[in-house]
């Protein structure tokens, strides 16, 4: 048992990690990766709304020329 006591008691001076350490870092890291997956799927996520969103505008385009040119061709069918 001093053994053991003098080994932490000796990685600890020497800035080395122990055990509990260890695990806290372990614990730190797993976090760490699903924050990154966390983000990674948010970045896809914002990334195909701006596809729709420029979809969408597009169409919007679309429909107001259409508009455009009905009311163009509905003033000169009428004359």
């Amino acid at each position: 048992m001093a053994f053991i006591s003098w080994t932490s008691d000796a990685s600890r001076s020497l800035g080395m990690p122990d055990r509990p350490s260890r695990y806290g870092a372990s614990q730190v890291s797993a976090s760490s990766g699903q924050v990154a997956g966390s983000g990674q799927e948010l970045a896809e996520g914002a990334s195909e709304q701006a596809a729709s969103q420029e979809e969408t505008s597009a169409s919007l385009e679309e429909i107001s020329s259409m508009t455009k040119q009905n009311a163009e061709n509905s003033g000169t069918a009428d004359t």
